[in-house]
């Protein structure tokens, strides 16, 4: 994937999740997010690349799907503050139509727990994760990131077959 591909992917991701973060400046800008930021800083992962004040995204190397980008977004109000959390398998162009990948998805979907197997707004296959960050701790929050890079290594595994180039 090209990094312009992978910078599109990623605004369609972002733009996909704004139901669920967007927010007043103030929770984007203020203490509502420092939980967030600090989850995410603490975390240990490298490379991080912040994208907004209240975007990033964590680079890995899958064991089948050669990069996983997972994008780390938040948002909300001061008395709760959520996390979106996916990654983009696929673009829309390398998608096929048809019966046999929607039920393919939707087996994946039934086999995964906690996450969602969706296509995003812009038609990207995507893994997404939504989540309060009330109770959540680095501990949780690794958890939680490592538990997407393993699901979307096993969404790429079953739809492999089925992408375009």
């Amino acid at each position: 994937m090209t990094i312009r591909m992978l910078l599109l992917a990623l605004l369609g991701l972002v733009t996909s999740f704004l139901p669920f973060v967007s927010t007043p400046a103030r929770a984007q800008e203020g203490p509502a997010l420092e939980k967030l930021v600090r989850l995410v800083d603490q975390s240990g992962y490298t490379p991080i690349t912040k994208h907004a004040p209240n975007v990033w995204s964590i680079e890995f190397r899958g064991k089948v799907m050669p990069r996983i980008v997972v994008i780390v977004s938040g948002g909300g109000r001061d008395d709760e503050v959520f996390t979106v959390i996916g990654v983009v398998i696929a673009t829309q162009n390398r998608l096929p139509s048809g019966a046999e990948f929607a039920r393919s998805m939707l087996k994946i979907n039934h086999r995964l727990d906690y996450v969602k197997t969706l296509l995003d707004s812009d038609g990207d296959l995507v893994v997404r994760t939504e989540l309060r960050l009330r109770n959540m701790d680095g501990d949780d929050f690794r958890s939680i990131i490592d538990q997407m890079v393993k699901a979307s290594d096993e969404v790429y595994r079953e739809m492999r077959p089925f992408l375009r180039n």
